[in-house]
């Protein structure tokens, strides 16, 4: 464990040579060992760091005396981002279909399947998603990108009114609803909702004149003022 704390410590220092020494301290140890190493690779974020960290995870995945659930979702992600798809498919679904899976687990495997644009596999994931109660405003976020993917987008405002309406904002205390407002106005703008973005801006500017300036740029990048 201290070995690994070192590890850490140097690699998140910085250099080459403390590059060098946190990979030597982590080169011959046990499962935690080369888990702590396959995420310094990955960290890195070039093509061969990657690689290696990706066949280190291969490693820790197949002995099941070592494998975490978090391997395998890392393991998917590394697949991913080396365009083989079909096996980073098989980590996220083993990992949602598991009987002790939780919320992340299943959230993460949607995630994936939007970006792969599955359109219909992601919506019967996230309609599983919805029996584990999760986090309301990422089973919002699931389900605006689901239609934004399918041009469903006057849906989308609909989806988002009701979100807001079931907050109950007006018995909320002001900080509540200039955390759950300055959400959703993010949230329409990342999908190009600027009817809705603008609505909610306005209701924001209430608790938190700030938001006036985030109102004027919206309007000016459509050509629009005040």
């Amino acid at each position: 464990e201290a070995r690994r704390r070192l590890a850490s410590l140097l690699a998140a220092v910085g250099g080459d040579e403390n590059w060098k020494e946190a990979l030597q301290l982590l080169g011959s140890g046990g499962g935690g060992d080369r888990r702590a190493r396959a995420i310094l690779l990955a960290r890195q974020g070039d093509e061969a760091n990657r690689t290696m960290a990706r066949a280190l995870f291969e490693e820790i995945v197949a002995d099941p005396n070592v494998a975490r659930t978090d391997d395998r979702l890392l393991l998917g992600r590394l697949y991913e981002l080396e365009g083989k798809d079909l096996l980073a498919r098989d980590q996220f679904r083993f990992v949602a279909s598991q009987a002790d899976a939780k919320s992340m687990h299943v959230a993460a495997f949607v995630e994936f399947l939007l970006r792969q644009r599955q359109w219909d596999d992601a919506a019967t994931w996230i309609t599983q998603l919805e029996t584990f109660n999760p986090n309301p405003f990422e089973l919002l976020t699931l389900r605006v990108r689901l239609l934004d993917g399918q041009d469903e987008d006057g849906e989308i405002a609909a989806l988002i009114d009701e979100y807001v309406e079931a907050a109950q904002l007006a018995n909320a205390e002001p900080a509540k609803r200039v955390e759950t407002l300055s959400q959703v106005v993010q949230l329409c703008t990342s999908v190009e909702q600027y009817a809705s973005a603008e609505k909610y801006l306005r209701r924001l500017m209430e608790d938190s004149p700030q938001a006036f300036s985030a109102l004027v740029v919206m309007m000016a990048r459509q050509g629009r003022t005040l």
